[in-house]
């Protein structure tokens, strides 16, 4: 059996499995990412961690099942978490409107020029504040909930 083999340290063995499933295991884990480079670090990943464990494989299905199920459950993982990535990304961007700095002296800055604004807005006589055009929603207090 050729998982015994591998388990002894045999590196022919080894080869031999890692040249006949790297090319499918990559197309497999590129269907399912999206993304050739990611699908080609998870297949090496994963022989790295098969050679680097061998003494304490334990495969109870045959090699082609593992193999493909454990590419599988690394690429979903991969997915999952590039889709993590992506929603902190449209977070950020979202913060990053109008007044949002990472910096707090600029957000500092910005608040207190948005301050200084209201209250001269605030001091304009009545008529004027309603001929006028209604604020910019970024003058505007925000809404607590």
């Amino acid at each position: 059996m050729i998982l015994a083999r591998i388990k002894e340290g045999d590196i022919k063995a080894f080869e031999g499995i890692f040249r006949r499933y790297y090319s499918p295991l990559c197309w497999y884990a590129a269907g399912i990412t999206g993304d050739t480079a990611s699908a080609e670090e998870i297949v090496e990943e994963l022989f790295y961690v098969l050679w680097k464990n061998r003494e304490r494989l334990q495969v109870f299905q045959s090699v082609k099942s593992y193999l493909y199920r454990s590419v599988r459950n690394e690429a979903v993982q991969f997915c999952e978490h590039q889709e993590v990535k992506e929603r902190y990304r449209a977070s950020v961007r979202t913060e990053s409107g109008p007044g949002y700095s990472s910096d707090p002296h600029a957000h500092l800055e910005y608040e207190e020029l948005r301050t200084l604004i209201r209250h001269t807005l605030d001091k304009q006589p009545r008529r004027r504040q309603q001929a006028g055009s209604p604020r910019p929603t970024w003058l505007r207090q925000p809404k607590r909930t």
